[in-house]
């Protein structure tokens, strides 16, 4: 499979014999990054600490304050993952769209019917952070923005984070694949 990159661009298309996939890493930001894994071992040394195995507390609040503690650990390291090493990917089965949002160890695959997919836009926003909708500060450089397309009766977002200038070449590509409605 060969690669190709555009100049200045955050994504790359690689091409084999019988398709092509368009892969878009993910952006990291040292200092965001570097925020969320000191809140994270923050996050594991105070939980640790409070819910210890010589704990006396009992019940229902106890086993549901586990809970909340190992599932806010598990987003925070997902976020974490996502930003170092995850990655965006489309790839097309057919005329149908496969986007497999990557992160080592798991991959979440959605399929959208090629002949379904309506309206393709650039969307312009402010940032965002794993689906909070924060305003630009200094975390973000430059626009931000992302794919939009309606799929049967919801709104799809992918891409996020895109410069508006890429999402714009990236939709060019997709409608070329896909099938006309």
């Amino acid at each position: 499979m060969s690669c190709t990159f555009r100049r200045n661009t955050h994504y790359r298309l690689e091409t084999g014999p019988r398709e092509e996939i368009l892969i878009i890493p993910s952006r990291c930001n040292p200092v965001l990054a570097g925020l969320v894994a000191i809140f994270l071992l923050l996050w594991t040394a105070v939980g640790l600490g409070t819910h210890s195995p010589t704990d006396n507390s009992s019940g229902i609040f106890h086993a549901l304050s586990v809970l909340a503690w190992g599932g806010f650990l598990i987003a925070l390291a997902y976020g974490l993952a996502y930003m170092l090493a995850g990655s965006e990917v489309f790839r097309f089965e057919g005329e149908d769209l496969e986007v497999t949002r990557r992160v080592p160890g798991f991959a979440f695959r959605k399929l959208f019917r090629g002949a379904d997919i309506r309206e393709l836009t650039v969307i312009r926003r402010a940032f965002d952070l794993y689906g909070l909708r924060l305003p630009k500060s200094l975390f973000v450089r430059g626009p931000v923005g992302g794919i939009r397309f309606t799929y049967g009766m919801g709104t799809q977002d992918i891409a996020s984070g895109m410069p508006e200038a890429e999402a714009a070449e990236i939709i060019v590509w997709l409608r070329k694949r896909l099938p006309e409605a």
